[in-house]
């Protein structure tokens, strides 16, 4: 399994599951069948029941689904990883191969606050809702990588 972590081992915001002993990223939970999705982004499985579930263009490896019981669920967690570039907090969401993260500022509680215009003068930068900006930036030029997480019920 291929794990996509920043440096020290944190994780890129999200959601997580422990199933089996290993985390995977998991979804939202089918409650009428006591169920949830979980993922992982890698090779193929072999023999663990998982199937394709796509490819995004800047991973070099597909997701790969497989629906659980809920009640196989050892524990589950939501992450939120912040980083700084340029002097700004901002969240961390995604990382591609070429060694980049895909960034969203501004945050609203922590660091120091850059108005949504100073996101929208990056190049690459844009906005759906003017409220905030999102990017891609070298994660070598990322300091102060942090998680917070906070446990979630299945």
């Amino acid at each position: 399994m291929v794990e996509q972590k920043l440096s020290g081992g944190k994780r890129l915001s999200g959601r997580y599951a422990v199933w089996r002993g290993q985390e995977y990223d998991v979804g939202a939970v089918d409650r009428e069948r006591a169920r949830v999705p979980i993922y992982f982004y890698g090779p193929e499985p072999a023999g663990m029941g998982f199937e394709r579930d796509g490819r995004h263009p800047d991973q070099r490896w597909p997701w790969w689904s497989r629906w659980v019981p809920v009640d196989e669920i050892e524990k589950a967690y939501k992450v939120s990883s912040r980083g700084v570039w340029r002097e700004a907090e901002f969240f961390i969401h995604a990382m591609n191969s070429n060694g980049e993260i895909n960034i969203e500022g501004p945050t609203r509680q922590y660091g120091e606050q850059k108005p949504i215009s100073w996101w929208l003068g990056l190049p690459g930068f844009a906005s759906s809702d003017f409220r905030r900006a999102e990017g891609w930036v070298p994660l070598s030029e990322v300091t102060d990588v942090s998680e917070v997480i906070t446990e979630m019920k299945m």
